[in-house]
């Protein structure tokens, strides 16, 4: 897989030269394709730092009520199918991060195959892949940005004659590499940020039913819309299809085998 283009035909050229089209992977990686198998009983919401990226088990209730001699309240938990769903989440980001344990800041910036990938870089994109679907599942298309700058047109990003490049495509390029300056431990720290945001909003939307429009673009055929539950099966399939180029980034870096 290319770092930039997934499911596109171009990059874009960011000095010297025309703009040429760039398919953001936010939108572009499919959920068929391969994603992780299913990971068995609900597990509890209430989670550690560790046990985002870790999957335990054990059944989970509805509801937590909690008496006193003046009050009762009542805790939202979240059901079965979403403790599933969070679960199989942690799980894939379990395997995703095993493959950077004791690599250095340097070692994590490395690309040790033909692509252009690195295990820091991954983190990074897989970081972004799951907040930019988890705000549109808390938002709905507003959550994705894909606005072009003044005077650029869709037609000119496809045919490469646009003047300036937006600048969610630049980001979107810096995710697959280390920049000077960035720590493999600040990325890791920024994942499971992102993860616990993850869990707050899923735990808070009251239907994993509803369903929005993705915001215009001409890789997707007008009036495409997904499910919240559809963006969260996509996250979990992303991250584990990830998880397994990370496994053979590692292997190649030093032999490493991470399970």
């Amino acid at each position: 897989m290319k770092p930039l283009v997934v499911g596109g035909p171009t990059r874009p050229q960011l000095s010297g030269g025309p703009v040429k089209p760039l398919l953001p992977v936010v939108v572009l990686d499919r959920a068929d394709d391969a994603g992780p198998s299913p990971l068995g009983p609900p597990r509890s919401s209430k989670r550690t730092r560790t046990d985002r990226f870790t999957c335990d088990r054990g059944p989970v209730p509805n509801t937590v009520t909690t008496t006193s001699t003046t009050s009762t309240t009542s805790t939202a938990i979240p059901d079965a199918e979403r403790a599933d769903l969070l679960s199989a989440l942690a799980a894939a980001r379990s395997a995703l991060i095993k493959t950077t344990e004791g690599l250095s800041d340097e070692q994590a910036g490395e690309r040790p195959t033909v692509s252009a990938l690195c295990l820091g870089g991954l983190v990074k994109h897989v970081t972004s892949v799951e907040e930019s679907w988890l705000r549109f599942a808390a938002e709905g298309p507003r959550g994705m940005n894909f606005d072009l700058p003044d005077g650029v047109t869709w037609d000119d990003i496809m045919a490469g004659t646009a003047r300036e490049v937006p600048q969610w495509m630049v980001d979107h390029q810096a995710e697959f590499r280390l920049r000077p300056g960035e720590a493999l431990s600040g990325i890791l720290a920024r994942y499971e940020q992102v993860a616990a945001r993850s869990e707050e909003i899923i735990a808070s939307l009251p239907d994993l039913s509803t369903t929005y429009l993705l915001p215009d673009a001409p890789w997707q055929e007008p009036g495409t819309s997904h499910s919240v539950r559809w963006a969260l099966v996509h996250v979990i399939t992303e991250t584990a299809h990830h998880a397994g180029h990370a496994k053979a980034l590692r292997e190649a870096l030093d032999g490493r085998r991470s399970g």
